[in-house]
């Protein structure tokens, strides 16, 4: 029965309204028999739905108040009353409907062995996600099709299929929401082929469809063409040794000087974080930058004493001078410093304007300043020709070469700390292995 409404009507107006019956849990149209009862006045007009997304009920309505009855299959009838003034109607773009109980679907099911006309037979048993037996039966040996009735919409199923002379197996599929055998063309799942026994795959026959899904493509010479013949010193990406880095790939340079006895190295940058509390909390409210250090280890097979101090010497000597005349003037006074006959009173003062100096030029030139005032005092005949004791600041650069590109890697003002040698009897090259610490890693 209607609603006892209140007000009139005005039959002069006419206002356009429409809708959508959509499911609550989907949210999509709802297909198969649905529509809707639109009452005024004890009067009704009856309007339906296809299902489709793009289908909508468009009513024709006076100014008055409506009593909308909607009915769905398998869906609680939905009841609502909304008016109509003015040009504009409080009718909402959609409707949801409630489903009574778990809808059901046909679907057509693909996936039999067919193709030749002595096909065996392909038996199937339909579980549902319990393990519970829904049906079974035999596909079309000809279409290579079974049509599946009473199927629970949007439940999951496995199907355990068996042909003689094909490995049996327990593909699953999910039937779909939409599509019901009293009203529409039932929905389609679609299996993939069987694998016959005892065959790999890419022994099958070519015309099978899971055989050709696993044969390459022939390459087009003209829009793919085969990548050159590699040289010995560069690989093509993802070729067989061309995926990832080794140690072998990898070369060493302090500045621009090559260090052909390079054996090993490692280092990791370590940069802290401050926890920030704020009053009363137990718990870092933020986090701060606090402090970075990279620290590593260097290893060179051991030739000489001197070797790694000679590199160093030739990497100070070879750095292009510094025009910047703080930094010439800060290294003057180092050098000044050195001078045995300087009284306190002369050393007080280089030493303030070294102060002065450090303030305004920044670490990075200071660097420049520790390096001039150590190339300058360093000698080939030096009695100290340990690389530890020279004191100099230097880049440390790693090149690693193959699969077509180089990955370089810059550890910036590095200065060496310690230098370690260990003497066994296992009979491999001896190393000298030094310790360093870095400004920056780039």
């Amino acid at each position: 029965m209607p609603s006892a409404l209140v007000g009139s009507i005005d039959t002069t107006q006419q206002v356009y309204s429409q809708f959508q019956l959509v499911d609550s849990a989907t949210n999509q149209p709802i297909a198969g028999s649905a529509f809707a009862t639109c009452q005024q006045d004890g009067s009704a007009m009856n309007v339906d739905s296809d299902g489709s997304s793009s289908q909508a009920i468009r009513l024709v309505l006076h100014p008055g108040d409506y009593d909308l009855t909607c009915k769905a299959d398998g869906y609680a009838d939905n009841q609502q009353v909304f008016h109509v003034v003015s040009g504009m109607s409080t009718l909402p773009d959609t409707i949801s409907m409630t489903a009574s109980g778990s809808a059901k679907t046909d679907v057509m099911l693909t996936g039999g062995v067919t193709g030749d006309s002595n096909a065996p037979s392909t038996s199937y048993a339909i579980k549902d996600e319990s393990g519970t037996l829904v049906t079974s039966g035999s596909f079309d040996p000809t279409a290579g099709t079974a049509l599946i009735s009473g199927l629970t919409s949007g439940g999951k199923y496995t199907v355990e299929r068996s042909a003689t002379g094909y490995t049996t197996d327990t593909p699953s599929f999910t039937a779909p929401t939409s599509g019901s055998a009293a009203t529409s063309a039932p929905s389609t799942a679609s299996l993939l082929p069987m694998q016959k026994t005892g065959q790999d795959q890419k022994d099958l026959s070519a015309t099978d469809p899971k055989a050709a899904a696993q044969t390459p493509a022939t390459p087009d010479p003209v829009s793919n063409p085969a990548p050159p013949v590699p040289s010995y010193e560069w690989q093509y990406p993802n070729s067989e040794f061309g995926m990832y880095f080794t140690t072998t790939q990898a070369r060493m340079y302090i500045g621009n000087v090559f260090i052909d006895e390079f054996h090993d190295v490692q280092f990791a940058l370590q940069r802290n974080k401050v926890p920030v509390y704020g009053y009363c909390s137990s718990d870092p409210d933020a986090f701060g930058n606090g402090r970075a250090l990279v620290q590593g280890q260097l290893s060179i097979n051991f030739i000489s004493e001197g070797y790694l101090f000679t590199v160093l010497q030739e990497y100070a000597n070879n750095t292009p001078a510094e025009t910047d005349s703080s930094v010439d003037d800060a290294a003057a006074l180092l050098r000044q410093k050195a001078d045995p006959s300087l009284t306190p009173d002369q050393l007080n003062a280089i030493n303030s304007k070294l102060v002065g100096l450090a303030m305004t030029i920044g670490p990075d030139k200071l660097d420049q300043v520790r390096r001039a005032v150590t190339a300058s005092s360093m000698t080939a005949t030096s009695d100290i020709t340990n690389a530890l004791y020279s004191d100099i600041p230097f880049t440390l650069e790693l090149q690693m070469t193959g699969a077509g590109r180089t990955v370089t890697r810059r550890l910036v003002n590095c200065m060496l700390i310690s230098n370690e040698q260990v003497y066994d009897q296992s009979g491999d090259a001896l190393r000298d292995v030094y310790g360093f610490v870095a400004r920056q890693m780039l």
